[in-house]
């Protein structure tokens, strides 16, 4: 049997940067994993999202891993997976915000075997303004949800072939003064005798299908390599 809080703390000193959660309904089966998306945090009326997309591998040496990280910062079709998210957001937020501002520069978030692209959303929303109509406005993001939202979650619905269960739902905690979510992905489904575990690709104009078939491989490995660890077993 795997022991998924051995698996938890084994997985979140992989990817220290990364939100990470574990929830049980039933004491048997438990969704858990280690998020490098923050779908938004709030303090009062200030609040932070981010569009986290556009993906490429780490390097084996710090010169080819810098390389790849550039690379991935000039790269058309991440540029573009990442600006229909900043621009998704940037518009439901305003609909809700007395203030917003995208962030012009990306970043790169280094994880253990793959990179990202950043881009940080700040806003100002009204004191009054509940965190449900937040969590209704920003969630499904692009990355996870598609565009458009109604017509993208109806196709997915119908194609995708599984039931995506807890994967890529909204994982945090709330309060009237603070409130912080991630996207639930990177993560796992653990039951005593199975694990299955998730991870996705965003697909754009000029994606690639075995780019981005490796690129699901790369996110999903750090997971695959902990489970054939001898320590995860009870």
């Amino acid at each position: 049997e795997i022991n998924p809080f051995t698996l938890l703390q084994q997985w979140q000193q992989k990817e220290p940067k990364c939100y990470s959660f574990l929830f049980q309904f039933d004491g048997i089966n438990s969704f858990l994993g280690c998020s490098p998306e923050r779908l938004y945090s709030r303090e009062g009326s200030q609040l932070v999202s981010e569009a986290l997309a556009g993906t490429a591998p780490r390097g084996v040496s710090p010169a080819q891993d810098q390389q790849l990280g550039q690379l991935l910062l000039e790269d058309a079709k991440n540029q573009l997976e990442n600006q229909l998210v900043v621009e998704d957001l940037s518009r439901r937020l305003q609909e809700l915000s007395l203030h917003v501002n995208a962030l012009e520069q990306l970043e790169l978030v280094k994880l253990d075997r793959v990179q990202h692209l950043k881009r940080r959303i700040q806003a100002r929303i009204s004191p009054a303004l509940a965190d449900r109509s937040l969590l209704q406005a920003l969630h499904p993001t692009p990355a996870v949800g598609g565009l458009p939202r109604s017509s993208a979650v109806e196709f997915i619905l119908k194609n995708e072939g599984y039931a995506r269960g807890w994967y890529a739902g909204a994982v945090g905690w709330l309060s009237g003064a603070q409130s912080e979510f991630s996207v639930a992905i990177r993560s796992a489904l653990v039951s005593p005798q199975q694990l299955s575990s998730f991870a996705g690709a965003g697909i754009v104009a000029g994606s690639q299908a075995a780019q981005e078939w490796q690129e699901l491989n790369h996110k999903i490995a750090t997971i695959l390599q902990l489970v054939d660890e001898d320590a995860l077993l009870d």
